[in-house]
């Protein structure tokens, strides 16, 4: 009887080894599962959408070329809708605006794969044009989404696979990651380059290990040692990623911990097939990746981008990614690979999929790429910083933007969300007392002139050419009552669009606004551009740097470095261009202030602000000011690493 004890002990503690694991991982599906409902959920209850399908048909296609393409992605990954609609947004928008980005231009092609046969050579007009401007001209980036897209079977003319994969490994650096710049490995870099090889790692294992030898001799020589050499990548970057994850599971970059960074590495965890809720080298002190991810978790189903932070758009979007990533790895497919079939395989299927041909041949160029100092400003949005100022893309061709195209127009912001330009009028800042004595700030503008009465003078003119017309058929005796009925409804339909539309002049639209509250303290707020400062002869870079001296401005509780900021544009006359990133109202990303933009001054230029001395790792709209902080927005020509005092971002320090 002993004995049969001790069997069935034996016995039981055998199953429960054998379903254990099954059930931890059953209920982390569903936790995964649970996270990608609340945030369809919270995106769905800010459109108005009552469901997936509406969602996609609507604010996604709205939001076409802006901040939506990494849902539209992971619904069609998910299988959760169809992205018909949103394709046919997105090729509108390509029509119609121009994408300075080589990496974004890139992120667009591969969004146009979705539901696409990809069994054969490419041939859509679009992407064939970008893979030949974009692959390898934009620094490390432009070099993992060209290798997304050859994954694809969309081959860089001058960047087969091989090539890719060279360069790539050439960027390593000596503690086994990646990164945008400098000699120290990035998180967020590191894991996207993991992510570029899983797929090719995958196919070349089976092409040399695989039960059936499709290559022979040199050939299958020559994809052992591509395998090899992605196999010593992976390896590296892993050992690399596991030694930065925290205790609580999450990951540090751009010098906090925070939740887009954490969702970069369960990204490139799942598209290696590895489980990042429990595999024992991505667990410290039994936190796992997903657990570190869950941290950012808040009430309303959206992500913050750090802990104690408000909703982030990016991080939201960013954790939707991760956690459609790992449904992916559990259903045994590859995120960023888009299968030969709409239908998602219910198990790997990569067994009978393309093999990626290679043509083994020393390259006799120079790479485009340049050294591991090659850097690639976009990948701190893409790898998950909140940082607006920190987001601009190197450009393909580095060219400065012609004087001449910089004529700034008034624009609604609904407009800006394109990144068109705007001009900010002057004004004046006051600041008055409300019955209850507390203080209101107000801004007026210095230009009080009387407005312009558009509708007014549109009104004479339709009924002016209605008489005209009128008189006209009398004259040419077409005097049938038909005639003038008709040109009583034209002139009628007329009336009623002038009538409905909202026509401003400049004046009007920065005409006076009141911002209704206490004031809650001042800050001072600077412009410069010392960077750039008698390095050419534009007409736009003062020869001392300074566009605005450091200037006193009251703020009502809540506001943002973005609202200060308009309000310095507004009182000087400033020109300023910006781009909605984001749902949010102040979601905004500052491309050029005073006619000097993003780009003009190398692949890393753009404006960014700090504040006390400090690099915020969140947007513009999202940082609210205190009480005597000191604003500066400053021009950078390195991404910040030129700025005296900034934050590195590679080592942390000062």
């Amino acid at each position: 009887m002993k004995h049969k004890s001790i069997f069935l002990l034996i016995a039981c503690l055998l199953v429960a080894a054998l379903f254990g694991t099954d059930t931890v991982k059953a209920d982390t599906v569903d936790d995964v599962r649970s996270v990608i409902d609340g945030i369809a959920m919270f995106k769905m209850s800010e459109s108005g959408a009552s469901d997936l399908q509406e969602w996609a048909d609507g604010a996604l296609c709205e939001g076409a070329g802006a901040d939506a393409d990494a849902y539209a992605f992971a619904l069609y990954k998910l299988g959760k809708a169809d992205v018909t609609a949103y394709k046919e947004a997105l090729r509108k928008y390509l029509g119609e605006n121009t994408v300075r980005s080589a990496t974004t231009r890139l992120k667009y092609a591969l969004c146009l794969l979705m539901g696409e046969e990809v069994n054969r050579p490419c041939k859509d007009p679009y992407i064939t044009a970008t893979l030949e401007d974009s692959v390898g001209k934009q620094g490390i980036m432009s070099l993992v989404y060209g290798l997304h897209l050859s994954n694809c079977w969309c081959n860089a003319p001058e960047y087969p696979p091989f090539k890719l994969v060279d360069e790539l490994m050439s960027l390593r650096h000596e503690d086994g990651g990646w990164s945008v710049m400098g000699q120290y490995s990035d998180v967020d870099v590191t894991a996207m380059v993991l992510q570029s090889f899983a797929y090719l790692r995958k196919t070349l294992y089976n092409d040399v290990y695989g039960w059936v030898q499709v290559y022979e001799g040199e050939a299958l020589e020559e994809h052992r040692k591509l395998y090899e050499k992605i196999e010593d990548g992976v390896r590296t970057g892993l050992t690399f990623l596991s030694g930065k994850q925290n205790e609580t599971g999450d990951f540090a970059g751009f010098g906090s911990d925070n939740a887009e960074s954490t969702a970069q590495v369960l990204i490139a965890l799942s598209s290696l097939g590895i489980d990042g809720a429990s595999d024992p080298d991505f667990v410290k002190n039994g936190n796992s990746v997903v657990d570190g991810i869950m941290r950012y978790r808040l009430p309303d189903g959206s992500f913050a981008h750090v802990l104690g932070g408000d909703s982030n758009p990016t991080a939201t979007s960013q954790v939707f990614t991760a956690m459609a990533s790992y449904i992916c790895y559990q259903e045994g497919n590859i995120y960023y690979r888009i299968y030969a079939s709409e239908e998602l395989p219910e198990e790997s299927s990569d067994a009978g999929s393309l093999k990626i041909e290679f043509h083994f041949q020393e390259s006799t160029e120079e790479s485009e790429v340049g050294s591991k100092d090659s850097l690639n400003s976009e990948a701190v949005d893409i790898a998950g910083s909140a940082d607006s100022q920190a987001e601009p893309a190197p450009d393909s061709d580095n060219k400065t933007v012609a004087e001449n195209q910089k004529k700034a127009v008034s624009i609604s912001d609904e407009e800006a969300k394109n990144g068109e330009k705007q001009i900010l009028e002057s004004s004046e800042k006051t600041v008055t007392e409300d019955d209850s004595g507390n203080d209101l700030i107000t801004i007026t503008p210095v230009d009080d002139r009387e407005t312009s009465p558009i509708k007014g003078i549109l009104y004479i003119g339709i009924l002016g050419i209605a008489v005209l017309a009128s008189v006209l058929l009398l004259v040419f005796k077409k005097r049938n009552p038909k005639n003038f009925i008709f040109v009583a409804l034209v002139a009628g339909v007329a009336l009623a669009a002038v009538f409905f539309s909202d026509f401003k002049t400049e004046a009007d639209y920065y005409r006076s606004e009141t911002v209704e509250g206490e004031v809650a303290g001042e800050v001072t707020l600077s412009i410069r551009c010392d960077t750039i400062a008698g390095l050419g002869d534009s007409e736009f870079v003062p020869e001392d740097g300074c566009i605005l001296e450091a200037t006193t401005y009251a703020f009502a509780p809540d506001e943002t470095v973005y609202d200060i900021l308009v309000r310095a544009v507004k009182d000087n006359k400033l020109h300023m261009e910006k781009k909605k990133t984001g749902s949010g109202p102040r979601d905004y990303y500052i491309c050029g202030i005073a006619n000097i933009y993003e780009y003009d001054w190398g692949e890393l230029s753009g404006w960014m602000y700090y504040v006390n001395g400090e690099s915020p790792s969140v947007g513009c709209g999202e940082y609210r000011v205190k009480d005597g902080d000191r604003i500066e927005w400053l021009y950078t020509r390195e991404i910040g690493r030129d700025l005296k005092g900034s934050f590195d971002m590679l080592t942390g320090e000062k």
